[in-house]
């Protein structure tokens, strides 16, 4: 019973990570939400949880935002510029 547990949770992460159909969304939601262009954005730690909302990091121009989204397709996005700057 854990092996069938164990393929999806694999199969997400291997397609979550550096996935473009996942990432490239995420880039979008976080310039609507920090001064930046998606292009310039960084996105990591995403993280879906159970509930289906999502959190992550967004980084840009030397600063760290910590993003999440609600749960379903209506949900908004809402990130908030973190207090020490992104590590080198």
């Amino acid at each position: 019973m854990k092996r069938f547990l164990l393929i999806p949770a694999v199969l997400i992460t291997i397609l979550s990570c550096g996935n473009p159909y996942v990432i490239d969304p995420l880039q979008q939601q976080s310039a609507g939400q920090i001064p930046c262009e998606p292009d310039m954005i960084e996105v990591v730690e995403h993280k879906i949880n159970p509930d289906g909302s999502e959190n992550w990091m967004a980084l840009c121009q030397g600063y760290t935002y910590s993003c999440e989204k609600g749960a379903g397709d209506q949900a908004t996005t809402t990130c908030q510029k973190m207090e020490s700057q992104m590590p080198e």
